[in-house]
């Protein structure tokens, strides 16, 4: 594939992925950040639950609302049933494959009193389980074939949401939310100056290695990790837990941003000590932007080791 029909491809998908309505949704989970008084608790039911920890670390980032993440299984078992007086808000992002998953949330939170007030799901939750969710701030997600979609939407939206909350205001808000609504625009800089980096990345994803990530990239390293493209063995694993895997797989994929650099120092100190090779995604720009950029990326390198 040519490096014009690369763009072209990337291109056509990015904006299929990101339809105008995007904005539209945005504005549902806006409005709820903007109304809430109580804590705000994040959970996802499916495989990826980066959109629920990137929406975590929005808040608390640029927002007054204290934001906590559970995993679906902590929240359903060890806090909705023991926390009566104190409950908190609670919005749930469900991608496709965790119908299930939701659908036990819905029960477990409903018996427990609490009230959903946001679900972000894609648009295959049947009526059965749309009709459990009493909510009126549902947002369904066009879902295609690719989780990179589900993950790209989700992200983007979580951006767009936090940046209108703050009303655009100040530097950095203004800059991120004309970064998440002018996305289609970047594509082509974006692919020239990362594209000898994902020839290279390709190259080394060829053997079995972990892939592992900073707490903004994270759903980049989900999506690499889960990926159906690349058919050699790959771990995901969290920073922490890289140390106690490199005696099985000393090759670790690494994706970051430049700003967050500082803390992957003790891991990245492993090439020394345990001679560990490390390859590195590192995306140049604002953290809560990078991950937008950072699956655009990665659709790329699938496409490149497609060819």
């Amino acid at each position: 594939m040519t490096a014009g029909k690369l763009l072209s491809k990337v291109s056509a998908e990015v904006s299929e992925m990101l339809p105008d309505d995007v904005v539209e949704h945005s504005n549902i989970l806006s409005a709820f950040i903007g109304s809430g008084r109580r804590d705000v608790i994040v959970t996802n039911a499916g495989s990826f639950s980066s959109p629920a920890r990137f929406l975590v670390l929005c808040l608390r980032n640029m927002t007054s609302r204290n934001a906590t993440y559970f995993t679906p299984q902590e929240l359903m078992y060890y806090v909705v049933p023991y926390d009566e007086g104190r409950e908190s808000d609670i919005i749930i992002f469900a991608s496709p494959d965790g119908l299930n998953t939701l659908n036990l949330l819905i029960d477990q939170v409903k018996w427990t009193g609490h009230r959903i007030c946001v679900v972000i799901a894609a648009d295959n939750v049947p009526q059965v389980i749309r009709h459990k969710i009493s909510t009126e701030s549902v947002i369904y997600i066009k879902n295609t074939a690719r989780s990179i979609s589900w993950l790209l939407q989700t992200h983007v939206l979580a951006g767009l949401a936090v940046a209108n909350f703050i009303s655009r205001s100040g530097v950095r808000g203004k800059r991120l939310w004309e970064e998440f609504t002018n996305i289609k625009t970047i594509i082509s800089d974006l692919l020239e100056h990362y594209i000898d980096d994902l020839i290279s990345i390709k190259e080394f994803m060829a053997v079995p290695h972990l892939i592992t990530a900073s707490p903004t990239m994270w759903g980049v390293a989900e999506y690499l990790a889960y990926s159906n493209v690349f058919k050699v063995q790959r771990f995901l694993a969290m920073p922490h837990e890289i140390k106690n895997f490199i005696r099985f797989i000393n090759k670790v994929l690494l994706i970051t941003t430049d700003v967050e650099e500082y803390s992957m120092k003790e891991l990245k100190g492993l090439t020394i000590t345990a001679a560990t090779e490390f390859k590195e995604l590192k995306v140049r720009t604002d953290p809560l932007t990078a991950p937008v950029y950072g699956l655009i990326l990665a659709r790329t390198l699938e496409l490149i080791a497609e060819q």
